[in-house]
Order: structure tokens, then sequence, then C-alpha cells
């Protein structure tokens, strides 16, 4: 066991000049951390925009193919072709 006296540390210089060191790093890391936390919610932002637009897409692709699977496209081309050799 430690005595009150013997727990207290006498810092060389050495010591001294690391914990220095280690004190800007964590100063960096702590500033670079919310210019992370910025970037992360722009590419989280992005990343809704492109599923939101996927969505979309895929309801266009539902919207072509129920109509070409039914055959409606083609009875208006059919009847477009009608209409312009008629006249």
């Amino acid at each position: 066991m430690t005595t009150p006296s013997q727990s207290h540390l006498v810092m060389t210089g050495d010591i001294q000049s690391r914990v220095a060191a280690l004190e800007v790093q964590v100063q960096h890391v702590i500033q670079n951390q919310d210019k992370y936390d910025e970037k992360w919610d722009t590419v989280n932002n992005k990343l809704d925009d492109l599923l939101a637009l996927r969505q979309k897409g895929i309801g266009a692709f539902w919207l072509a193919s129920a109509l070409v699977g039914s055959g409606i496209l083609t009875i208006f081309s059919y009847a477009l072709d009608m209409f312009r050799h008629a006249s």
C-alpha cells in the first residue's frame, strides 16, 4: 500500500513533455470528432436522398411494367397509328 505522501508523483521533464504532447493530441482528436460528426450527418442525409430516389425509381418501374404488361400502352399506340393513317 502506498501512503498519501508516496502517491504524489514527481514528474520529471521527460514525463511532463510527454503528458503535454498527449494533451495536445487529445485536443486535436476532440476537435476532429466534431468535424467528423458533421461529415457523417452529411453522408447520412445523402444516403437517405439516394434511398428515396431508389424508391421512386422502383415505383416508376412498377408503373411502366404494369402499363406494358397489361397492354394499355399497346392499345394507345395502335389507336395513334390508326388516327395517323386515317388522315
